[in-house]
């Protein structure tokens, strides 16, 4: 198992430890199910802190990279023209589209880490892969995030 380095104390836990900050009305009515969920304790076999190789670890082209926000070890895969997102951002739950994810603490900062995702992280991306809904196009996230 990959995780970020952020995360450990949580994965370690088996819950969440960090802030959780309800954006919008269906958020705040999952808020305290969200908060107490808990899962068995694990450990992952490597820790990302930082960008990574994915030739090194898996054998295909791209790589793995830290992007804090949703939780402290948030992660982001890189391959060719697609991107894993996790939960940098949701797809639309009606019709297509990008949406501020469920829980975010810092708006800006959320901002932020998607305009590197367009312009550093992820700039031949097409295609969006989100941990909720989606795929969601590249245009509907610049379109969203104001990019």
């Amino acid at each position: 198992m990959i995780a970020g380095a952020g995360d450990r104390a949580m994965l370690a836990a088996g819950r969440h430890v960090q802030a959780m900050c309800p954006v919008g009305t269906i958020a705040g009515v999952r808020a305290s199910t969200d908060r107490s969920g808990t899962f068995p304790p694990l450990a992952a076999d490597v820790w990302v802190e930082d960008a990574l190789p994915l030739a090194s670890i898996a054998g295909i082209e791209g790589r793995v990279v830290v992007v804090h926000g949703h939780t402290d070890g948030s992660l982001v895969v890189v391959s060719g023209d697609v991107a894993f997102v996790g939960d940098t951002f949701r797809g639309a739950i009606v019709g297509g589209g990008a949406e501020t994810h469920f829980y975010v603490c810092d708006l800006e900062d959320n901002r932020r880490d998607v305009a590197r995702l367009l312009d550093e992280l992820a700039p031949g991306a097409t295609t969006f892969f989100t941990g909720h809904f989606g795929p969601v196009a590249r245009e509907d996230v610049a379109a969203h995030f104001a990019r």
